[in-house]
This record gives structure tokens, C-alpha cells and sequence, in this order.
């Protein structure tokens, strides 16, 4: 049995990994949970538009890309997403179970890149679990973030830069090089993993020798051409997001002046008690366990440097909002390379601190598997809550009907309710707009036209049970019979 399950140790190990990202999502009905309001407009803007008269993919690219360039750069995210909607158009079921295999792929790489450096399959499997599991786990389920495209291209991306130290093999290289580029134009925060990459490939040749400044420009050297594609890669990206995007961002990355560090203050302490706390717990009893393993302390701070390498530039990135959610990846990995790659390969992690450590890794898992579940389940819920309410505002209307979308200041909810609506044949359809009590028009050929509230046949908005409930709408709802859909409410108009 054993000689099988070792012969068989990445198709068993991938077949685990299988079955517990699968069974977690349909569980807990996540891939059949329906729409929801963040992100998911995205699929039925681009569906509009490849419907237009002269829409193409091509044409539907330009126009996302020319909307993103002005605070964002991530130009593969974009032509990525529309051409996969060209196939699946807004077929959310086929989305999430894509998503879900893209999950099953980076679980897969991880561990590969685990084995590669000689890690146990167990710890192997732990260090996949840390990175992954977690608050983080949003991107298992949610169709708009990029981080669970961008860690599994990293993750392949790396294992191929471990194979190549290993063997040398240019092949390795180029293909490393490629995944990293495309993982690079897919979002910035796996554009700031660059660098790490550089210094991994000198800081595992000086652990072949001796680490002295010697050996770093020896290696340097010997990797010239890599370090130089590498390094202009990035400086070009780099120069592109200062002087095409700027890095005075008004969304949630780069700086902002207008922050105050009071503000920053807030945001972090939020992130820390909401996201970031279980990693915090386990810190404590593990950092007073690897105090323990002082005779390695010049491995452990060099490692901890490499760790760094990934965590800091994260850190600063989301300098505004502190870690929350899907912004844990990629930082997750640089914190799990240290606290699980690192300490398991050390020769003084035997006996008791080695059962302790495992104890303390599997119950902090135990926790984040919980708030995974929990994520998961208020996911489903809101969806199945979103879902029904456009359902039955489609029911309860006709051709005619103005329906109020009154989500402000949540603009995707808005376009999200519009879009849709407007691909069932509602061309009435109407945003709030709270601070100056207005109906505009936002789909149709009466775009941009504006209507009092009381000419509102149906009006929807969030209810106190959604976490992006904010206020009641300053509208008179006398005339109306409300009902409220899970986190959603529709009020329809009294003949």
C-alpha cells in the first residue's frame, strides 16, 4: 500500500485536492449560488457589447482596457475575461466551476513547488493549506478577483524557476519566464513578486557555497541574462503604472494624501481583528517555538529576508486598506514559505517542538477552515438573495415598468441590476442617486434621462442583513408594498 501511494503521490495527492476544493464549493453552494452584485456585471457588459451592431472581442477589449488604464493596469485581466465570455457568456455555473479549477491548479503547483524544495508531503500539503485557506478563500468562489488566476500562475511559475535551478534546463527557464510576464500584466500585486524571483535564484546559489558578497556577484553574473530580462521587465511595468496610471490611486492601492495616518491606522487595525487575526494567533506560540531553534538563526533571518521579499511589498500596496479578503494572496504565500517551508526543513525540528508546531498549525487551520465555510455560506446566501429578487422584479414588470435601482453609492450593484435587466427587455431602468435625490436612466435609448422617484413602479435596495447595507433610501415608501428577499428588498408600487 505504501509503495503504491508513494509511486502515485502527485496523481493521489491532486485527486485529494480534487475532492476537497469540489465538495467545499457544493457543499456549501457556492457554484450554484447565482448572481451577485460585485464583479458579475462584468459579464453582462461585455455581453452588451459583443451584442452591439459592430461588436466584436476585439472591439469589447479596447473599450475595457481604455476604462481600466486611468487607475488600474492590468491588461491581461481584461482580454483574458472577455474572450472566456465570448465562450461562456454570463453561464455563471460554467464561471465558477472554471474558478474552481483554477483553485485545484494552484493547490497543485503549490504543493509541487513544496516537493521541489524538498518538503515533506505532508508539510507540503500544510504549506498548500496556509496559502490558501483562510479569509483568502473568497477567491475559491468569487468571479471577479484576479488573485486566484494570478496565484496559480505564479505558483506555476515558480515551479518552473525551481526546476531550472535544479536541472539547469533553459526550457524550464523560458517557461518560467513566461508565466511570470503574463502573471506580471494580470495584476500588480504579482508584478511586485518580481524581485523576490531575482533574489531566490542568488540566494539559492550562495546556499550551494558560501553566502558572502563574492558569491552574490558570482551568481549575478553566471545569471546575467535572467537578471537582466527580469529586471527590465519590471522597471518597464513599473514606469508604465507611474507615469501612464500614477500611483496617486483613488481606489484602494499606490498612496493617497488625502489619507491621514489616523486613517491608515483604522484601516489596518479593522484588517487585523477581521482578516488578518487567526495568522496573528498563530504567530505568538510559533515564534516562541522557533526562538527555540537559535542554533539556526543565520538560516532562519535569511529565510525570513526571502519571506520578506513577498510580504512587504503587499504590505504597502494595500498600505489603504490593510490586507483584507483576496488581497491576503499573494502575501499569504510569503508567510507560509517562511512559517511552513522554513522551519519544517530545519534539522532541529524533531520531538516534542515538532509535535507542538503541528498542533499549533492544525488548529489554526481548524480556524481558518471554519471561516472559509462561514464566507462561503453568506456568499450562497446573498447570491440565492440577489438572484431571486432580480427574478422577481422581472416577474412583477413589463416593457413599461421603471424600476429603481437604489444601491447608491454601490455602482456595481447599479450597473449589475441595469445590465440585466436590460438583457431581459427592460429598458426602464433607473439608478438613485441619494445625495441629490435623482431617477436617472441607465439602459435603453433613453440613457441619461432623468425621472422623479414617485414615477418608480418597482424600487430595489439592500436590507440591514447584507454587510454593504448602509442606509434606508430617503424615499417615501408609503405607496408600496415592500418584500424583503434574504439580504435584498423589492418595493412595488400599490395600484
Amino acid at each position: 500500500m505504501l509503495k503504491f501511494m508513494k509511486k502515485n503521490e502527485y496523481l493521489l495527492v491532486s485527486l485529494f485536492f480534487v475532492l476537497m476544493v469540489f465538495s467545499l464549493l457544493l457543499s456549501t453552494g457556492t457554484i450554484t449560488s447565482g448572481w451577485h452584485m460585485v464583479d458579475d456585471h462584468e459579464f453582462l457588459e461585455y455581453q452588451i457589447e459583443l451584442s452591439r451592431s459592430g461588436g466584436t472581442v476585439f472591439t469589447c477589449i479596447q473599450k475595457a482596457l481604455e476604462e481600466d488604464i486611468g487607475s488600474r493596469f492590468r491588461p491581461l485581466y481584461y482580454i483574458f475575461r472577455v474572450i472566456l465570455t465570448s465562450f461562456f457568456g454570463s453561464n455563471l455555473v460554467v464561471w465558477s466551476i472554471f474558478k474552481a479549477i483554477e483553485i485545484v491548479i494552484s493547490f497543485i503547483f503549490l504543493y509541487l513547488c513544496a516537493r521541489t524544495l524538498k518538503c515533506t508531503v505532508f508539510y507540503s500539503i500544510i504549506f498548500t493549506m496556509v496559502v490558501m485557506v483562510g479569509p483568502q478563500s473568497v477567491v475559491w468562489w468569487k468571479l471577479g478577483p484576479q488573485e486566484s488566476t494570478g496565484i496559480m500562475l505564479f505558483a506555476v511559475s515558480f515551479y518552473f524557476l525551481l526546476k531550472w535551478i535544479q536541472t539547469s534546463k533553459n526550457s524550464y527557464a523560458i517557461a518560467s519566464y513566461i508565466f511570470t510576464l503574463i502573471v506580471a500584466l494580470y495584476k500588480e500585486s504579482f508584478l511586485l513578486l518580481i524581485p523576490f524571483l531575482m533574489c531566490f535564484v542568488i540566494y539559492s546559489d550562495c546556499n550551494k557555497t558560501e553566502f558572502s558578497f563574492n558569491s552574490i556577484q558570482t551568481s549575478v553574473r553566471q545569471h546575467f541574462l535572467f537578471m537582466l530580462i527580469y529586471s527590465l521587465t519590471f522597471i518597464a511595468e513599473v514606469l508604465i503604472i507611474i507615469l501612464v496610471v500614477g500611483v496617486s490611486s483613488p481606489g484602494y492601492v499606490g498612496f493617497d494624501s488625502s489619507v491621514t495616518l489616523h486613517q491608515y491606522k483604522i484601516y489596518w487595525l479593522d484588517a487585523i481583528r477581521n482578516y488578518l487575526k487567526y495568522f496573528l494567533y498563530f504567530m505568538i506560540p510559533a515564534g516562541l517555538i522557533i526562538i527555540t531553534f537559535i542554533k539556526s538563526w543565520r538560516l532562519l533571518l535569511k529565510e525570513f529576508f526571502i519571506a520578506c521579499l513577498i510580504m512587504f511589498p503587499q504590505i504597502i500596496l494595500y498600505c489603504k486598506t490593510g490586507l483584507e479578503e483576496r488581497y491576503i494572496l499573494p502575501w499569504s504565500f510569503g508567510f507560509a514559505y517562511f512559517f511552513i517551508l522554513s522551519i519544517c526543513k530545519l534539522p532541529q525540528f524533531k520531538g516534542l517542538r515538532k509535535l507542538l508546531y503541528s498542533g499549533i498549525i492544525f488548529i489554526f487551520l481548524l480556524f481558518h477552515f471554519k471561516v472559509l465555510v462561514n464566507e462561503a455560506d453568506y456568499f450562497t446566501y446573498r447570491g440565492h438573495s440577489v438572484t431571486t429578487v432580480l427574478n422577481e422584479a422581472l416577474k412583477y414588470s413589463n416593457a413599461e415598468t421603471n424600476i429603481l435601482s437604489a444601491y447608491s453609492p454601490y455602482e456595481e450593484s447599479d450597473i449589475t441590476v441595469s445590465c440585466w435587466m436590460q438583457l431581459k427587455g427592460r429598458n426602464n431602468v433607473f439608478t438613485w442617486n441619494e445625495e441629490e435625490k435623482t431617477c436617472t436612466d441607465r439602459s435603453g435609448e433613453d440613457y441619461g434621462r432623468t425621472e422623479d422617484v414617485s414615477q418608480m413602479d418597482i424600487i430595489l435596495f439592500y436590507n440591514p442583513k447584507d454587510r454593504h447595507y448602509c442606509y434606508d433610501p430617503s424615499i417615501d415608501f408609503t405607496n408600496y408594498t415592500r418584500i424583503d428577499y434574504g439580504t435584498m428588498t423589492m418595493c412595488i408600487k400599490k395600484d
